[in-house]
């Protein structure tokens, strides 16, 4: 039990991270662990006290940096407490160095650290490595701050190198399947993040051009106002409040046009002229770099702003089977997936060439230097827009530079105010992300969140019934099989053991995160001080207040499967020869589990709940003669002993859940989808 005067606290165990059915840490919790990193080491500026020391040694120091093995040793214990007026939020992992190790490699290569001493290293492998956070991982950083209100929460500091230049990027988000954690798209959405992705206008890049302009993030309330633009769905102007500007996304894309990077080389500042730069009062990242935002540089961070789109050369010649190729307006396959890991949230780069297939295969781009069927990630491999690609980004002034001429009409009519409903707007992609960005510009997200949220819960919860009725069927199996058959082997019983094996573990394993599913939903959106309150009766949030409330005393321990086996009485050495067929239905096989091996451990509070976990490998499936327990039928099994509470619970609290989401459900169909329909963001893209 976490030890708390709230009113509301809660520890909740898991025993391992929670991954993807292809074995793939899933994309929050990278980012969790990265964000409670960042915030345990507290960075500072350094380099402005520089010792005589290093300044004798010409060494120099960067602000806002640590070393690998000052990671490590945080990583160790990582801890951050959050106390609300009502409820109290934990974060707390203890990883070893180990997983440290595995982590850390992960988000550098998912280009959320960078070296400042050496920026086209790949890889980190000494311990004194000196690594800084880039504009993507601090955009990450920033989220997780606004989410959980630490701007709004007495003796919690906001990181201060949230308020420096160094955060600049205004992360593109993708929406994620809930378990297989696969970017949910379709060839809707798939255009509008293609607008986002190349920009207002063709970003051609020059080695004269001045440094892409950045927001001033120099006060907690323009943090605030950051976080209502910082994802995917916004489509609001990077110099513009998104709280007084309600225009519609393609009206914003015609805006930025005026506001992209030049077309011409010597439209632009010279690279080197910061100091003038300084003297318009514009701010400069300290990312920018004359030649480190080359396409073809080997820099490992090159984007510090998203909104400029991915960076075009006016003409480039590269070496084809022996010829030289000469295409213009054009871009590297390198560059596309350079400016997805850097000013999206993917963390794999798995993830960015599907993305960049899909603009392929749809017809958006096309190869010049390569065949047509498979994208290259390669410097010499160019790609152009085909002529359905420009007609999507409607770049004005490239469109009447090339030869061909390009229909003013629409792809298709695919959705109309009359036929549209808003089950749709929710199921399709395309309609959510314009839906969720008319939501942001008013306000009145959180319901959208807490919407998709008890979704996610209710998916969750109901395979945890189907897998609690998988379980009861297979124990009468099992009594079944050895009531009747004389010829019930060993090898069939450890068959059937092992199978058992696997769903208790299942079961362990989603209750526990629907619990902490559970309480993050509460602490969130519904109790007393929560962050981001949602739109509900008074009625009901006191109702599901007070059930919380009363509540405080259930805990939720870490359980495992030795866990389960030391809380039978098993029987003595004499009892395992005794022969199954003898026992029959009077008794429950129980086999004890070997320890596994040492493993590295972490632990994961969230939302007043303790996470323990602990990854290791998967139990093994070679079990020995089993140990037997005697019960009557009418005891309860040690697992209903364990889980009967939890599920209870659960239980309970998706019946107040069902009744939230359907009234949030209902204030957003009669408010805001009606005035969705009506708003510019509706009808300007219903037609691509």
């Amino acid at each position: 039990m976490v030890a708390s005067t709230c009113k509301v606290s809660n520890q909740v165990s898991l025993t391992s991270l929670t991954r993807t059915p292809s074995g793939s840490i899933y994309h929050q919790d990278l980012k969790n662990i990265f964000s409670v990193l960042l915030y345990c080491l507290d960075l500072h500026d350094c380099s402005k006290r520089q010792s005589i020391l290093s300044k004798i040694n010409l060494k120099k120091e960067y602000p806002y940096t640590f070393t690998l093995e000052q990671a490590i040793q945080t990583m160790k214990r990582l801890y951050i407490k959050l106390q609300y007026k009502s409820t109290l939020t934990i974060f707390s992992y203890e990883i070893n160095k180990h997983l440290s190790m595995e982590l850390l490699q992960i988000f550098y290569f998912a280009k959320l650290l960078h070296c400042p001493a050496d920026k086209t290293c790949k890889k980190i492998a000494d311990k004194n490595t000196v690594l800084q956070p880039t504009p993507k991982g601090l955009a990450i950083l920033h989220q997780f701050c606004l989410k959980m209100g630490i701007p709004d929460i007495e003796k919690q500091h906001v990181p201060k190198i949230l308020t420096t230049e160094f955060n600049t990027m205004q992360l593109l988000e993708f929406d994620r399947h809930s378990r297989t954690d696969q970017i949910i798209h379709n060839y809707h959405s798939d255009k509008l993040i293609f607008i986002r992705i190349m920009g207002p206008i063709m970003n051609t890049w020059s080695s004269k051009n001045g440094p892409d302009s950045i927001k001033d993030l120099g006060s907690i309330l323009k943090l605030k106002s950051k976080f209502k633009e910082s994802n995917l769905y916004s489509s609001e102007n990077a110099n513009t409040n998104p709280l007084q500007d309600g225009a519609a996304f393609l009206l914003y894309l015609r805006k930025r046009q005026t506001d992209g990077a030049p077309e011409d080389e010597n439209d632009g500042l010279e690279a080197n002229d910061k100091e003038t730069t300084r003297q318009n009062n514009l701010h400069v990242s300290s990312f920018h770099h004359r030649f480190f935002t080359n396409p073809d540089s080997d820099s490992h961070c090159q984007y510090y702003v998203s909104d400029k789109g991915i960076r075009f050369f006016k003409e480039k010649t590269v070496a084809v089977n022996g010829t030289n190729v000469t295409v213009t307006n054009c871009f590297s396959g390198k560059a596309l997936v350079q400016y997805l890991m850097d000013c999206t949230d993917l963390m794999y780069p798995k993830d960015a060439l599907k993305i960049a297939t899909i603009f392929l295969s749809s017809g958006l781009i096309e190869c010049k230097t390569y065949g047509q069927n498979i994208f290259f990630p390669k410097k010499n491999a160019l790609y152009i827009l085909t002529e359905k690609g420009n007609q999507i980004v409607k770049w004005k002034n490239y469109i009447n530079s090339i030869q061909y001429d390009i229909p003013c009409t629409p792809f298709s009519n695919e959705f109309h105010k009359d036929t549209t409903s808003f089950k749709l707007v929710l199921k399709d992609p395309g309609l959510k992300y314009l839906f969720r960005n008319f939501m942001i510009e008013n306000m009145c997200v959180e319901n959208l969140d807490v919407y998709d949220d008890i979704v996610d819960f209710q998916k969750k919860n109901s395979v945890l019934k189907k897998m609690i009725s998988l379980k009861t069927r297979e124990k009468t199996r099992y009594l079944e099989e050895i009531q009747y058959d004389t010829v019930f082997n060993e090898f069939r019983s450890n068959a059937m053991k092992q199978k058992k094996l696997t769903i208790y573990t299942a079961i362990n394993k989603l209750s526990e995160y629907n619990l902490s599913k559970v309480y993050s939903i509460f602490s969130m959106y519904i109790s007393e001080d929560a962050p981001n309150e949602v739109n509900i009766d008074s009625k009901l949030r006191f109702e599901v207040q007070n059930y919380f409330q009363a509540k405080i005393n259930f805990e939720t321990t870490l359980v495992n499967i030795l866990d389960l086996k030391m809380s039978i009485d098993v029987s003595n050495e004499q009892e395992s020869d005794f022969c199954l067929k003898e026992v029959k239905h009077e008794g429950e096989v129980i086999e004890p589990l070997a320890t596994p091996p040492a493993t590295p451990s972490s632990f994961f509070c969230e939302e007043a709940q303790l996470w323990k976990v602990i990854p290791q490998q998967p139990p093994t499936l070679a079990l020995k003669m089993c140990h037997i327990k005697k019960m009557s039928d009418s005891e309860c099994s040690p697992t209903e002993i364990l889980f009967t509470p939890k599920l209870k619970f659960l239980d309970d609290v998706s019946v107040y859940f069902e009744e939230i989401k359907r009234k949030i459900y209902r204030i957003m169909e009669r408010d805001s989808f009606a005035k969705f329909l009506e708003s510019d963001q509706f009808r300007e893209n219903k037609t691509l």
